[in-house]
């Protein structure tokens, strides 16, 4: 998958190269996926402390406490944004797309199976 990911968008930055700025749509796609990183972190909150199911995410375990998903969801969404800082528009875009997807899915998955949805 990385390398049709790398073909599709070309080679990274050689050593020396600064990346662009942040055009506005980074900044949309980054924004979206800190707003479903906290979502899920909340839903996540929630069906744990209801006793409604138990963490799929092999990284933290099926039972961990409010603060430990807390940190580990602070740590990747850093790591994330971190790595989109670094890279090239046309990377930060694809990284930014990938993780604003899966938090969206993970949100929509919270809501589906374990019923822990967003009221407005």
């Amino acid at each position: 998958m990385l390398v049709a990911l790398s073909a599709l968008l070309g080679p990274l930055p050689l050593e020396g190269q600064r990346p662009l700025q942040w055009s506005a749509t980074d900044v949309a796609l980054a924004s979206g996926f800190v707003t479903a990183t906290w979502i899920d972190v909340a839903q996540t909150h929630y069906f744990l402390a209801q006793g409604l199911g138990q963490e799929d995410n092999p990284i933290i375990g099926p039972h961990p406490s409010e603060g430990h998903v807390t940190t580990m969801a602070s740590l990747g969404a850093l790591g994330v944004l971190g790595t989109a800082a670094v890279l090239p528009s046309k990377w930060r875009k694809a990284v930014l797309v990938l993780a604003l997807a899966t938090e969206a899915y993970m949100v929509y998955s919270n809501s589906r199976i374990v019923g822990v949805g967003i009221r407005f």
